[in-house]
């Protein structure tokens, strides 16, 4: 059927409404999904790359669901960790996007953050309001003065890259 005789069907200014309506509601619901967690954003940083993971190894569903579960929209960074890449990718989201509100490193990520941390002026600290640190043993909560809430996630028993699924059921 050619282009003129599809718009000239009966229907085709009831379609034509209802896909405006359609596309209307996922604007609203898109916004409302991105702008409407009550805490803000929680940055999420991977850590370090490996030859399956080029672009960090962190399980992404486990951290995004930590940040939803605690009141953040999860929001990972896709540059592997440890990486300057990642510090100055970081550094410049919390300043720049006054959403960002928690951050959360999974091993070499956790080392971007506690980096990121030190570089933040007072009133940039103050709007960091928790810091998730996970699979990172060498840092304590001793590395982050003045901060609202930091949490410290160990490796657990299972491994080092199960550290992130160990957090998450911790939260049920």
């Amino acid at each position: 059927m050619a282009l003129s005789g599809w718009k000239s069907r009966k229907n085709f200014a009831g379609e034509k409404k209802v896909a405006a309506l359609v596309g209307a509601l996922f604007l609203v619901g898109l916004a409302a999904f991105h702008f409407a967690m009550p805490n803000g954003t929680m940055l999420i940083l991977r850590g370090v790359a490996a030859d399956n993971a080029p672009r960090g190894q962190l399980d992404d569903y486990s951290a995004k669901q930590y940040a939803w579960r605690s009141g953040y929209a999860g929001h990972v960074l896709d540059v592997a960790g440890g990486t300057s890449e990642q510090m100055k990718l970081a550094l410049d989201l919390v300043r720049s996007d006054p959403r960002v509100a928690a951050l959360y490193g999974f091993s070499g990520g956790a080392f971007s953050v506690l980096n990121v941390w030190s570089q933040l002026k007072p009133e940039e600290k103050s709007r960091i309001r928790r810091i998730v640190i996970v699979g990172a043993p060498e840092i304590s909560e001793q590395n982050f003065p003045g901060a609202a809430s930091v949490v410290i996630q160990p490796d657990p028993p299972e491994g080092h890259m199960e550290a992130p699924r160990a957090l998450l059921k911790a939260t049920q």
